[in-house]
């Protein structure tokens, strides 16, 4: 299972106001010594920072995360794992969903 091309994790948060960018909020950058910058959650308006703190900080654990899922739903596949319960098969399915969505396979 392969997610895609995106930018490989680990990835950071980091703080930013102007004059660096036009609004301040957090750039998520790739965690290496050049930091190269993915993505940018600006601050909200009213300066107040959640959630857009907890947004930043979430989409920068997104590349463990996906990795984290799927190696385990590898593991499971790996040995012949079928769902047996209601609640067990919704939660494979959408592993499922959320890794094609990851890879742009889904809308």
């Amino acid at each position: 299972m392969s997610h895609g091309k995106s930018t490989p994790g680990p990835w950071t948060t980091q703080w930013v106001e102007p004059p660096l960018v036009d609004f301040a909020g957090w750039w998520i950058r790739k965690n290496d010594s050049v930091g190269f910058p993915v993505a940018f959650v600006t601050q909200s308006i009213g300066g107040t920072k959640p959630p857009q703190k907890a947004n930043a900080h979430l989409i920068a654990a997104a590349p463990e995360l996906l990795e984290s899922l799927e190696w385990a739903l590898g593991q499971m596949e790996m040995d012949a794992f079928e769902p047996e319960f209601p609640e067990v098969k919704k939660a494979w399915d959408k592993a499922h969903e959320i890794l094609a969505r990851a890879a742009g396979r889904a809308t």
